[in-house]
């Protein structure tokens, strides 16, 4: 609500324990009702603030483009596929893979850049008062305009119906 950069304070609201995931978990139809929220939410963050971004210093500055794409495919790879499923990556299938990731890396880097969250999923989606806010933002940065809705209908900590994501969507 406030901050004093003199004093070093600021004012907070405590937004509770209850996130969308929570309701999610609990009961997916009536936690539907949130999905059109977070999405308004997402498209003021997309447009509203990004009106105000170089006030921003560490936003303007960190643009997430082709190399951070790549290091989260790097990721996926050694705690999904090799850590988590035993699948080892050598020979002609990593290539293939690696010359795909390159490939996508390549394509979503040349998305129109916006303010994006870069963790905008049911985690940290706070339900208050009936309300969304937003937590966990200090990830923020320049980046696809497409990555945060992706992030949020195909999040992996719920399972959204494909009927449900197209509708969101």
């Amino acid at each position: 609500f406030f901050i004093d950069d003199v004093a070093y304070q600021v004012i907070l609201e405590d937004l509770g324990d209850s996130t969308l995931y929570d309701s999610y978990s609990g009961n997916k139809e009536a936690a539907l009702v949130h999905y059109p929220q977070a999405i308004r939410l997402l498209l003021d963050l997309q447009s509203r603030i990004y009106q105000s971004h170089r006030e921003s210093p560490d936003i303007v500055s960190t643009i997430f483009g082709k190399n951070e794409l790549r290091w989260e495919t790097k990721y996926f790879t050694q705690f999904f596929l090799e850590s988590y499923r035993g699948q080892k990556m050598d020979g002609g299938v990593s290539s293939q893979l690696f010359r795909e990731f390159d490939s996508l890396a390549n394509s979503v880097s040349q998305h129109p850049k916006t303010i994006m969250h870069r963790d905008f999923q049911s985690q940290n989606l706070m339900v208050h008062l009936g309300e969304l806010r937003v937590i966990d933002y200090q990830g923020s940065r320049l980046g696809s305009q497409y990555y945060d809705l992706a992030s949020l209908l195909l999040d992996p900590y719920t399972d959204l119906s494909r009927d449900s994501v197209e509708k969101l969507f």
